[in-house]
C-alpha cells in the first residue's frame, strides 16, 4: 500500500478556526474541572496552564492537555515559550488544536528574538504583541492572531485600561506609517525635486522601523497600507470583570482571554464565568451590562488590579529542556 501523505498546514483552515473564536471568551484552566466549568459557561476555547516553581514558565504537562482534550468538546490551546518549536510540536501531538506562543513564557525581562515559524504548525497560533513591530513579526512568522496584554515582559502589573492604551498605541503607529505611505504616493514623478522628496519620505519610513524590526519592514509597510491590524486581536490578562470585557470589546478587540483566577479565587466560578461570556455579547448595552454585573461578589482578582494566586500542589511536569 502506498504511504499516506501527512496533512499539510492550511492557512484557510487556520483562519476558519480563529474566526470561530471571535466575539468569544477563552479561559485559562488548571484542570479538567475548570475546563468543564468554562465549557458550561460558553467558552469558545480553553487554555491549560503550567505550574512552575521558578520564573520560567514552560509548556503544560502533555498529560493535562490530553485529559482536557478528552473532557471537553471545545478547542484546546497549548501555550509554549517563544521560539520553542519542540514545545509547540509536543502540544499539537498531545491534542492542542491551537498554539499560543507567549512572550510571558520566555525568560523574564529578556525579549526573545527567535520566533517559531508558525506557518509549519498544523493549527492556528497566537503571538503576543506590544507594538507595530511585534504585530508585523507575528504576521511574518505565520501567527493567525495576536494577544495584547497589560503584563509586559518587565513583569509589571496592569489593568484593562492599559490593554486599551497599548492597542491605541499600535494603531497610532500604524496610522503614522499610513500617512507616510500616502505622502509617498502623492509625490509627482514630474516634479524636479521628486527624487529628493522620495528619499526624504523613505528616510521617514525607515525612522519608524526600529533596529529590532528590520526584518519586519515590508510587513510594517503592509500594515500601514491597510491602516489597521490585519489579523484578529484578543485582550489578555487583567480583563477581570464584565465591565473590563465590555471596555476592550468596545475598543475593537475580537475576543478576550480570562485567567484561571476565575476558577480559583471566586466562590461561584460558573456564575462569574458566565457573566464574562455574556458581557462579550452585550458589550454595547449598558443596561444589560448592569444586570450582568449584579450579585457577582468580589471579582476574580480579589477586588484589586493585582492578581492573587492561591498556591496549588505542583503536578509532575513533562521533561523539557531550556533552549
Amino acid at each position: 500500500m502506498p504511504e499516506k501523505k501527512k496533512p499539510q498546514p492550511d492557512p484557510k483552515i487556520k483562519s476558519i478556526i480563529i474566526n470561530q473564536l471571535k466575539k468569544g471568551v477563552i479561559f485559562e484552566v488548571g484542570n479538567e474541572e475548570h475546563a468543564l466549568i468554562a465549557q458550561r459557561a460558553g467558552a469558545r476555547a480553553i487554555m491549560p496552564i503550567a505550574d512552575s516553581a521558578d520564573s520560567i514558565k514552560r509548556m503544560p504537562d502533555p498529560k493535562l492537555i490530553k485529559a482536557i482534550y478528552d473532557t471537553v468538546a471545545i478547542p484546546t490551546i497549548g501555550r509554549v515559550r517563544v521560539g520553542h518549536i519542540i514545545e509547540a510540536q509536543i502540544m499539537e501531538k498531545a491534542g492542542a488544536s491551537i498554539i499560543d506562543e507567549s512572550e510571558m513564557y520566555g525568560t523574564g525581562s529578556k525579549r526573545i528574538k527567535l520566533c517559531i515559524d508558525k506557518t509549519k504548525l498544523y493549527g492556528p497560533s497566537f503571538f503576543t504583541a506590544f507594538n507595530m513591530g511585534e504585530v508585523a513579526k507575528a504576521i511574518r512568522t505565520g501567527a493567525s492572531a495576536i494577544r495584547i496584554t497589560a503584563e509586559d515582559p518587565s513583569g509589571s502589573n496592569g489593568n484593562a485600561v492599559q490593554i486599551v492604551q497599548i492597542h491605541n498605541k499600535i494603531l497610532k503607529e500604524i496610522k503614522a506609517m499610513q500617512e507616510l505611505i500616502n505622502k509617498k504616493k502623492a509625490l509627482n514623478p514630474n516634479d524636479a525635486e521628486y527624487k529628493t522628496k522620495l528619499e526624504e519620505v523613505d528616510s521617514e519610513i525607515d525612522g519608524l522601523v526600529e533596529d529590532d524590526y528590520k526584518k519586519e519592514k515590508d510587513f510594517m509597510i503592509k500594515l500601514g497600507a491597510a491602516g489597521k491590524i490585519t489579523i484578529p486581536v484578543f485582550a489578555s490578562n487583567f480583563v477581570a470583570t464584565p465591565a473590563d470585557v465590555a471596555l476592550v470589546m468596545q475598543h475593537g478587540f475580537d475576543g478576550v482571554f480570562i485567567t484561571e483566577e476565575v476558577f480559583e479565587n471566586h466562590m461561584s466560578p460558573l456564575k462569574y464565568a458566565n457573566a464574562l461570556v455574556h458581557a462579550v455579547a452585550k458589550y454595547n448595552d449598558p443596561v444589560a451590562l448592569a444586570q450582568i454585573s449584579e450579585d457577582l461578589g468580589r471579582n476574580a482578582y480579589g477586588g484589586g488590579g493585582k492578581r492573587k494566586r492561591r498556591r496549588r500542589k505542583r503536578r509532575p511536569a513533562a521533561a523539557d529542556d531550556d533552549k
